[in-house]
């Protein structure tokens, strides 16, 4: 989750208003969700399940 809060972080003092803040959802993602600057929605995700074994 800290790659994802300190992602998070970078782009509110980048001026970015994010939608969904460092949410941990029930499945084990973590989320932050903002629109960006062409009106798209961008996700960044953790996925822990996806990462066992490689070493992160």
């Amino acid at each position: 989750m800290d790659d994802v809060a300190a992602a998070s972080a970078e782009l509110q003092a980048r001026g970015y208003r994010l939608l969904i803040t460092d949410r941990l959802e029930p499945w084990g993602q973590t989320v932050t969700r903002l629109l960006g600057p062409e009106g798209l929605l961008v996700g960044i995700t953790l996925t822990p399940l996806l990462r066992e074994g490689d070493g992160a």
